[in-house]
């Protein structure tokens, strides 16, 4: 009845305020990655480790990139985290961590909660045609014919059979 007499729907966000509150709590009592020695290991490994991963953590600008993933999981249930080897600046290539978003991301089957039981896991990027094609130009062709308009995007309906063959 509200909605033939063109009535606007108050809507009003009661968690919000618990949401925000839970994250400024995480914000707050961030803890540090850090490694130690099991079974007899050895604590310089375990320092070498802890500061390795001390430097790779701060270029990647973590604690930003921990706060979106967090979000993610709070509001989805899902975050992911993405580690890559950048080479544009450095040909020896520099460690990244960054958030992933969640909604592209498959998980294989698994019990665990973690997911460290899965058998397999799929990233997967939206990418228009045109940056498709000039990623992969001698593949062009091929691209143009498993694309189809959807809502004003390019979207991937191919499968790719052998991803060896796009390197």
């Amino acid at each position: 009845e509200r909605e033939s007499r063109g009535d606007t729907c108050l809507t009003i966000n009661v968690i919000e305020k618990d949401i925000d509150d839970l994250l400024g709590y995480f914000r707050k009592n961030r803890k540090e990655i850090r490694y130690f020695p099991v079974e007899g290991g050895d604590q310089k490994t375990a320092d070498l480790a802890n500061a390795l991963s001390k430097v790779i953590l701060e270029k990647s600008n973590f604690p930003m990139h921990q706060d979106l993933v967090f979000r993610d999981q709070v509001l989805a249930g899902l975050g992911s985290f993405n580690m890559r080897v950048e080479t544009r600046n450095d040909v020896r290539g520099e460690i990244v961590v960054e958030a992933f978003p969640w909604r592209q991301v498959v998980f294989g089957p698994h019990v665990y909660p973690d997911a460290s039981d899965c058998e397999y896991l799929v990233k997967y990027t939206m990418m228009s045609l045109d940056r498709v094609k000039k990623l992969y130009p001698d593949k062009a062709d091929e691209v143009e014919g498993g694309y189809k308009e959807h809502e004003d995007e390019a979207v991937l309906v191919q499968n790719v059979t052998n991803y060896r063959d796009w390197e």
